[in-house]
């Protein structure tokens, strides 16, 4: 279930569209790498190089909504990925699929571009007990795929070449022990086809910067999610928190936010062999982050540290990365992956609610 929620909520980031027209391309890249060993256990994971072949389909985008307005060059679109991670035996192939985003890091003609992309990965051999303990990095079939790329691009006519470099990672976000995760990084050559660019395609409509700000806002979510803590005890425990949070927009892509999150996490107490602390399942943090906005939605990552927490095994410090889908309505959906800098903790899913902004679109003019 909270695979199908990170898919259908990329899919809202990558194909909603106000008003505008699309061109299309489409593309294949190939990959050539290796999978990084981010831990000393892991190495006797490491047999061959690792290699990708992706086919990618691109809308360029075209018209004013947010997104087009003050991304120019914005593109989105889907891919579908084979990677070989270079052990056939312990791990096997893996197949991805996931919507993406490309942003243009400049004006200049080959200005590097950078695509964000998330959404399931099917691993052929995770642990088992029985037949494939040597996997300990991954302990699901199902996983979340992160995709990060950086690369530049030739255009002729209709055809593009690029290249780039690529780092893919899998994990299932603690759900399923183990949970190391898999990370790949690849070096690449593409080729592409189509409509590129539109040319003089117009917009139906022109874009109103009111109907996209949330300026000043006090906003309150509540998460939930579960996590496993040991291979040895598939349990899955619940974890979750409410949070509040002030989010301040200071331009038109950028917003800073601070705020207090409580903390209620089962799996904490269970990590003891004798009597646990009192008190030891919560926690209280404070935060700082920073939201990239688009339309109605947002990327954003936190800074937290821990002002009481009985349990001491994860350090002072937590972070946040996800997405978040604000409605008019003031509802907001939320995806984050909480962590303690590499190591992820637990994957939450959440809602909240917007409370009345009081500033004026004319003020950020």
């Amino acid at each position: 279930m909270r695979l199908i929620l990170i898919y259908s909520l990329m899919l809202t980031v990558t194909f909603s569209a106000n008003a505008q027209d699309f061109s299309q391309t489409i593309e294949a890249r190939y990959g050539y790498g290796f999978l990084l060993a981010h831990r000393a256990n892991m190495r006797h994971l490491l047999k061959g190089h690792a290699s990708m072949l992706e086919i990618n389909v691109n809308l360029n985008r075209h018209g004013y909504d947010h997104l087009s307005e003050y991304y120019k060059g914005t593109k989105t679109g889907f891919t579908i990925a084979y990677i070989d991670a270079g052990n056939k035996e312990h791990i096997g192939f893996s197949i991805g699929a996931y919507p993406h985003i490309r942003f243009d890091l400049g004006k200049a003609k080959h200005a590097p571009k950078l695509q964000l992309g998330a959404g399931i990965g099917l691993v052929q051999k995770p642990f088992n007990q029985e037949t494939n303990v040597h996997n300990i990095a991954i302990g699901s079939y199902l996983n979340a795929l992160i995709n990060i790329s950086l690369e530049d691009e030739f255009v002729f006519k209709r055809n593009i070449i690029k290249y780039g470099f690529s780092f893919t990672h899998f994990s299932n976000g603690a759900y399923s022990a183990p949970n190391l995760g898999l990370n790949i990084p690849m070096f690449y050559v593409g080729y592409g086809i189509g409509q590129y660019p539109a040319g003089d395609c117009a917009p139906q409509q022109k874009f109103q910067a009111d109907e996209y700000i949330w300026a000043r806002n006090h906003e309150a979510y509540g998460v939930l999610g579960f996590r496993e803590i040991s291979l040895h005890r598939p349990k899955k425990y619940m974890v979750g928190s409410i949070s509040y949070q002030y989010l301040h927009q200071f331009s038109n892509k950028l917003a800073w936010s601070t705020g207090v999150d409580v903390f209620q996490n089962s799996s904490l107490g269970a990590t003891y062999t004798e009597q646990a602390p009192e008190g030891v399942n919560s926690q209280i943090g404070c935060f700082a982050g920073l939201e990239v906005l688009f339309n109605q939605r947002s990327l954003f990552v936190e800074q937290g540290v821990y002002a009481f927490s009985p349990f001491k095994g994860n350090g002072l410090m937590y972070n946040r990365i996800g997405f978040r889908n604000r409605f008019d309505s003031g509802i907001i959906l939320n995806i984050s992956l909480k962590t303690h800098l590499e190591v992820a903790e637990y994957v939450e899913f959440g809602i909240g609610y917007r409370f009345k902004s009081n500033l004026k679109s004319d003020e950020l003019e």
